[in-house]
């Protein structure tokens, strides 16, 4: 069963998010379309989802390739 958090729209902050116990998530899949979190947050957080699969990133002017390597 794939488990996912919607959060488009949401106006996240990058200090909550690199609060959150990625670790210990059952998240697969991220939709944070249309929010303003940083390359950095994004690196962060995506490296500590353990089952991490899909990411959708639709008008996010701080996404860059750097963070898809």
């Amino acid at each position: 069963m794939n488990r996912c958090c919607v959060a488009a729209d949401a106006g996240l902050e990058d200090a909550a998010m690199k609060a959150v116990e990625w670790e210990t998530s059952r998240i697969h899949e991220l939709d944070l379309t249309s929010t303003e979190l940083t390359g950095d947050c994004l690196m962060d957080i995506l490296c500590r989802m353990p089952g991490f699969t899909y990411l959708a990133l639709g008008y996010c002017e701080f996404f860059t390739d750097k963070v898809d390597q």
